[in-house]
């Protein structure tokens, strides 16, 4: 809910705004995933967990164009909101499963998009789920399996005070 109340901060909407929007996030809680959280990831080939890896990215983004195409004030604009928070949550949650299957992805192992999708879940994540995986990413970019440029954005980010 802090998420979805800080993204609706930024917009410019007032505060009475600001309480619709917990009333709202409270009232649709049943705003389901784009992705289905249950899948086991340990019955995947490598070819299949890339196949996953590229659908997590395309439910990652699904709402975030979207997101920037109608003013804060809008009800689309909440819903939008509300989709993007519980698939952000559902990627964590199956990245988390493929990191606990194959490590942290690599790209010798699930190529370009692959790593760029696990990225972009860790780097749309809250604070939390970033410095978990920090070290994964830091020992991955050590080992060239990361772009540069990915780990660079992230430890910057988390060179800053929480």
């Amino acid at each position: 809910m802090f998420v979805a109340v800080d993204a609706f901060a930024q917009s410019g909407a007032g505060s009475n705004d600001k309480q619709y929007l917990v009333g709202w996030f409270v009232s649709n809680e049943e705003t389901k995933a784009d992705i289905d959280t249950s899948i086991r990831v340990r019955e995947h080939s490598v070819a299949q967990i890339r196949d996953l890896l590229s659908k997590m990215e395309m439910v990652d983004q699904l709402y975030r164009d979207s997101l920037m195409s109608v003013p804060g004030t809008d009800k689309r604009y909440l819903g939008y909101v509300s989709k993007l928070i519980v698939n952000d949550k559902a990627n964590q949650a199956i990245l988390t499963k493929i990191i606990a299957h194959m490590g942290w992805p690599k790209l010798s192992v699930v190529g370009k998009e692959g790593v760029n999708a696990a990225w972009m879940i860790v780097w749309h994540a809250n604070r939390p789920y970033q410095d978990q995986y920090f070290p994964l990413i830091k020992k991955a970019y050590h080992s060239g399996e990361i772009p540069d440029d990915h780990f660079r954005t992230l430890e910057k980010e988390l060179s800053k005070a929480p």
